[in-house]
């Protein structure tokens, strides 16, 4: 979302349009550490060859928001969760961008598949699948930018009243085009209230003001815990950091004599690595050393330290079953590779997003913001995650079989109960899993009243 400005932009030309290119190409030419590992299939990204196909472009581009699909179409080519573009604040007179209401998608295979179309007309599926239960597109191109998994948005998203090309292919492999359009920005009329209980059904947006309010989540069912963590920075919420670790505490306080618990990790992207070693602290019983590697200064002198993640007191002994899915990332999924040395855990679901540096922020001209991986963490080994995340010990992950078979929503439902079954049996608690549901909202039957003491409406993964 893009905030009202204050003083005058630069003049949007094609001198700003070049320096913002070039400033964003030399920054990540200069200090991004994984060219050789970035891209489709990890083979490596050719980034000279990179800005000599997406420079002429970028210069070309006489709109703002075709020039930003542009630079994230650059940034594409990396296939790094890390890597986030921000444009700058709205301009004077211009309108607000907006994104096509696209209702769900659902992750197959770390691709997107569009489940709902919203208000939007839906693409007619090729003759050979018509009849042949659910049938979902995965998005190819977004106005001809193959995007990774994380930066779609930032292709959809553009002037209202435009249309977006989606090039979707199909279960059978067929390739169609479908246009989608941009809606105008809403305007919240005074004591509409359809309009707000309309935002605040928005899984997204609940997910969003959760996170705002508390970065975790506590169920207790018996000696059974349900701890969920969505996010490890304390940018993201309204508490101050030492409040924010505090909660954290607490919330490992109040399940620290359970057998065994449910860390649910599926939610959280990641955030500062210090809040994150200073959680799983709690769950060690030795020290952990960890690594921090900056490319060469200069390109002479390698700049390394090491830091140690202590045992603190009191400590958690229980036995751990970690929930996983691909867009958890960053520290979060340093937090599970953590607690599976530390051993008695076990990591459910899918495999992690695979952004295991720490994040650089970088200002262009044009006053938008470039974040992107710079340095490496690894453990003492030198072994990271980038690119190959953490895999599961119990792989449960949605297909496209699941879909076709059981529709978005129940294979959705099905996928996260097969989740928590299979959490619960390594924790030989499955008996408890009707108890847990009913205090779980994402299991809630819509219009049914919260259960005692919840206060959580945040909906995960479709």
């Amino acid at each position: 979302m893009m905030a009202g400005c204050t003083t005058t932009p630069p003049a949007f030309d094609e001198e700003l349009r070049s320096r913002t290119f070039d400033a964003y190409w030399s920054e990540l030419d200069r200090h991004y550490p994984f060219f050789d590992t970035a891209g489709p299939a990890n083979a490596g990204v050719d980034w000279a060859g990179v800005r000599d196909r997406y420079r002429p472009y970028a210069l070309a581009a006489e709109e703002r928001d075709e020039f930003y699909h542009v630079l994230v179409g650059m940034l594409s080519e990396l296939e790094d969760p890390h890597v986030a573009l921000t444009p700058p604040p709205e301009s004077p007179g211009e309108p607000t961008w907006t994104i096509p209401e696209l209702s769900s998608r659902a992750m197959v295979d770390r691709g997107w598949y569009i489940t709902d179309w919203g208000p939007n007309p839906a693409p007619e599926p090729p003759s050979a699948l018509r009849g042949r239960g659910h049938v979902y597109p995965r998005i190819l191109r977004v106005d001809g930018q193959r995007p990774s998994i994380t930066l779609v948005d930032d292709l959809l998203i553009g002037r209202p009243g435009t249309d977006v090309e989606l090039e979707l292919v199909w279960p059978d492999g067929s390739v169609t085009s479908h246009a989608v359009r941009r809606p105008e920005p809403p305007v919240l009329e005074p004591g509409n209230n359809e309009q707000v209980e309309k935002l605040l059904r928005d899984p997204l947006v609940l997910r969003q003001i959760a996170r705002l309010v508390a970065p975790c989540t506590v169920r207790r069912v018996d000696d059974i815990g349900y701890l969920r963590v969505d996010t490890f920075d304390v940018d993201d919420g309204l508490l101050p950091g030492s409040e924010f670790t505090k909660i954290l505490d607490k919330a490992v306080d109040q399940v620290i004599d359970c057998r065994g618990i449910i860390l649910d990790l599926r939610n959280n992207p990641g955030g500062d690595a210090g809040v994150m070693s200073r959680f799983v602290s709690r769950f060690t019983d030795r020290p952990i050393s960890m690594g921090l590697i900056e490319l060469p200064v200069l390109w002479v002198f390698p700049v390394d330290f090491e830091w140690e993640i202590r045992p603190r007191e009191p400590l958690c002994n229980a036995k751990i079953a970690i929930l996983t899915r691909p867009l958890t990332g960053s520290s979060a999924e340093h937090a599970a590779a953590i607690l599976r040395r530390r051993g008695n855990c076990v990591i459910v679901g899918a495999r992690t997003a695979g952004a295991e540096a720490a994040v650089e922020t970088f200002a262009g001209p044009d006053g938008s913001v470039l974040n992107y991986g710079r340095r490496r963490i690894v453990d003492r080994e030198g072994r990271g995650l980038q690119f190959v995340g953490v895999e599961p010990d119990i792989r449960i992950e949605m297909t496209e079989q699941m879909l076709e078979t059981l529709g978005a929503d129940t294979a959705g439902r099905e996928l996260q109960e097969r989740r928590f079954l299979a959490a619960l049996a390594a924790l030989d608690a499955e008996n408890l899993w009707p108890r847990l549901k009913a205090e779980l909202p994402e299991f809630r039957a819509p219009g049914a009243a919260p259960a005692p003491e919840t206060g959580d409406e945040s909906v995960p993964e479709p």
